[in-house]
């Protein structure tokens, strides 16, 4: 762990320091900290309460916290990346309010595609919710499954990934540019990053059908809209080398 540490303080110093400056700054209260971790996906939790003591986690698009947050109260050290600004500020407000726990906690601002995976390559497990189904291309899906991959080179190095396929915005497809990719060749993509000679794969959850209703305000993330339709699937890949 000591090599952990040292590689998050350089990361924390390359990045602006972004550890958070006063963990018991209770910008939102422990409560509210709680009741967002409450929110973790249930399969996820599962595998985070059964990670070995003081693992590193690794939470790409973290939101709001959620995940970060249930990770960081369940005793593990969490770097949590994420690019929106107003994501960020509920994320560090969620952190801080954690306690002590806050200091187990580093935050990277910016885009997980632009992580050195030769810096976190100690991952224990690797959380990516909620974000994958904004590639544009089949080709960009590949090379982020390749680096979500090398970030979980330890080995028995865990990967959860939850995959929302056919998004409707308050009635309409995305408007961002993103692929429109089925379940059976999404996972044709994850067999061919994660092949069966160094990895062991399976379906954590799904597929599920949900419609979720945001007119009384963000809960996990920041939503783009007030009704979203989804079908949800979750994956569990163990690196076996």
């Amino acid at each position: 762990r000591i090599l952990v540490k040292a590689r998050v303080r350089t990361l924390e110093l390359t990045s602006g320091n972004n550890r958070i400056a006063n963990p018991s700054s209770r910008l939102e209260s422990a409560s509210d900290a709680q009741a967002l971790a409450a929110r973790t996906l249930p399969s996820l939790a599962h595998v985070i309460d059964r990670l070995p003591a003081n693992s590193t986690v690794i939470d790409l698009g973290a939101g709001r916290g959620r995940h970060t947050i249930y990770a960081l109260f369940a005793g593990h050290d969490v770097i949590a990346v994420e690019r929106k600004d107003e994501a960020l500020t509920d994320l560090r407000r969620a952190i801080a309010a954690t306690g002590k726990q806050a200091e187990r906690a580093t935050v990277i601002p910016g885009d997980y595609a632009e992580l050195d995976p030769g810096n976190y390559d100690d991952a224990d497990l690797v959380i990516i919710t909620g974000v994958l189904q904004h590639v544009e291309s089949r080709e960009e899906l590949d090379r982020k499954l390749k680096l979500i991959g090398a970030l979980a080179n330890a080995a028995g190095a865990q990967i959860y990934i939850e995959m929302l396929f056919s998004m409707r915005f308050d009635g309409k497809p995305a408007a961002d540019g993103r692929i429109e990719i089925g379940i059976d060749e999404f996972e044709t993509a994850l067999r061919r990053a994660f092949p069966a000679r160094h990895w062991r794969g399976e379906r954590a959850s799904g597929p599920v059908l949900l419609t979720q209703d945001f007119s009384s305000g963000p809960r996990s993330f920041i939503p783009p809209a007030t009704k979203i339709e989804l079908t949800a699937v979750e994956y569990l890949v163990a690196r076996l080398d």
